[in-house]
């Protein structure tokens, strides 16, 4: 219980600084975070503070292909997708390695 508690407080935080996000995404973000491990999350979260504010380059985004402006950022075997939009980074997926590729 307490682990879901810290989780929701960050997702929160996330969804004050990026307006963009849809509730869906909140959710999706949401689930994803609770399949992880504490340690896990407490690095994909730094991650996502990173694409929020729009440093990325030290985390060696890649462009992906077929997509115009989609780019993903590999976290040990955790992908997340962004798409850049009018200057902002807006967070499209994360997963698996194994499934994020499918959902987009």
């Amino acid at each position: 219980m307490k682990k879901a508690l810290v989780s929701i407080a960050k997702v929160d935080w996330i969804w004050k600084k990026s307006n963009k996000l849809s509730k869906r995404w909140m959710d999706k973000i949401q689930k994803a975070l609770d399949k992880l491990t504490k340690k896990k999350r407490a690095i994909i979260f730094k991650v996502l503070q990173k694409i929020i504010d729009n440093d990325v380059f030290d985390l060696k985004p890649k462009k992906l292909k077929g997509f115009s402006n989609y780019y993903r950022i590999r976290s040990g075997n955790m992908r997340l997708v962004y798409k850049t939009e009018n200057g902002k980074n807006i967070l499209v997926n994360i997963d698996y390695r194994k499934d994020v590729y499918k959902k987009l």
